[in-house]
This record gives C-alpha cells, sequence and structure tokens, in this order.
C-alpha cells in the first residue's frame, strides 16, 4: 500500500488514537508496527466494529526519529503522507500521549487486520 493510502487507512481507524502500539525490526530496512485494537479510538461508539488487531510491516525505511518510549505510552495520533505528490516514498508520523514521537520515510506498507475475540 503506498503512503498516501496508510494515510487514509489510519483515517479511517481514527488516527489510532488511544491505541497501543509496540515495534519491532524486520530486516534491515523494515519495520512492523503491531496494534492491540486498531479500532480502539471508536471504544464505546456505534463506530467500534469490535477489537482488531493489526500488524503494519514497513519497508525501505529509513530516517528514524524515536523520542520517548512507545511501549509504554498510547497514541494520540498517527499520520502517514507521501514526501512530495506521486512520490513513492512516504513519512510516517506517530504522537504519543503524554509525550513523545515516532517519524521515518518509508516506500511500501502492507497493513494485516484480524479481529480478536
Amino acid at each position: 500500500m503506498s503512503p498516501h493510502s496508510l494515510g487514509v487507512y489510519f483515517e479511517e481507524k481514527g488516527l489510532l488514537h488511544d491505541c497501543s502500539l509496540s515495534l519491532r525490526e524486520s530486516g534491515r530496512s523494515s519495520l512492523v508496527l503491531f496494534i492491540q485494537d486498531v479500532n480502539l479510538a471508536f471504544k464505546g461508539l456505534p463506530e467500534y466494529e469490535g477489537a482488531a488487531s493489526c500488524l503494519v510491516q514497513l519497508d525501505g525505511v529509513t530516517d528514524v526519529e524515536m523520542v520517548g518510549n512507545a511501549a509504554s505510552q498510547k497514541v494520540y495520533e498517527a499520520s502517514a503522507e507521501a514526501v512530495a505528490q506521486g512520490a513513492p516514498e512516504g513519512t510516517l508520523l506517530v504522537t504519543f500521549w503524554p509525550e513523545g514521537s515516532l517519524k521515518l520515510k518509508f516506500s511500501i506498507a502492507t497493513v494485516t487486520e484480524e479481529a480478536t475475540l
């Protein structure tokens, strides 16, 4: 999926607000984000589709900047966009509550979502 498409996915998921995520390197220029419940932004609302775990595999990862510890914080907002219109490379930005952020560049994203009980 393109950076723009990943950004649209995040928007459809409430920008991942209140989600917990963990990070794992998956090769030289790959990173996996594991999101425990990708629908959590809508919990308690009619839009909540139930719990669903999600893996976001990012390939072509460069320029990783991490401030704070993602493992101990909730996502405030996540976004992804192309670095320029029509460009294959994109930027991922995740801000955490109460503080911290993750910013990186990537070329391709693969999203795998699975309903959990």
